[in-house]
């Protein structure tokens, strides 16, 4: 190991190093897009990170711990990526498990610093589209659970 980061197989060459690499924890925040719903409770299961080089690869299980949507408005959104994507998009993000809202998100894509959950409307086009914010399952307690893992490019 030098300076410049890792190398393999003998390339000295600096752009091929490997010269970053980080595990840590990030803070999903769930929200909206349009005016932000301040009435959201978050229960984060565990959100996880691990970054080389410019790529991200997040890991997460979180949900919401009561909501109101009065005032709310645009699509579901997730804040609080660990870095800032390079560009957009910059990466998917699948989903393992969604349970109790009210139309469950199918899959998402990173876009600058936050996840655009996306769903396939039940319609005779089939569009894949943002999930709306009318999504959300409100009242108290637990419910938009959501399960995600996915990667994305940074320039951080």
């Amino acid at each position: 190991i030098s300076e410049g980061g890792i190398t393999f197989n003998g390339d000295t060459a600096a752009a091929n190093a490997l010269n970053d690499y980080e595990e840590g924890a990030w803070t999903p925040v769930i929200t909206t897009s349009g005016a932000p719903n301040t009435a959201f409770t978050q229960y984060n299961d565990g959100a996880f990170y691990t970054k080389v080089g410019n790529t991200v690869f997040l890991f997460g299980m979180f949900r919401t711990n009561g909501v109101t949507i009065a005032g709310a408005s645009g699509n579901v959104v997730v804040n609080g990526l660990p870095f800032a994507a390079y560009s957009t998009p910059s990466g998917g993000i699948n989903i393992n498990q969604a349970g109790d809202w009210t139309a469950s998100p199918h899959a998402g894509y990173v876009s600058s610093s936050q996840i655009q959950l996306t769903y396939q409307l039940l319609s005779s086009s089939q569009n894949i589209t943002n999930l709306p914010y009318t999504a959300l399952a409100t009242g108290s307690g637990l419910k938009n659970l959501i399960h995600i893992f996915g990667t994305y490019r940074t320039d951080s």
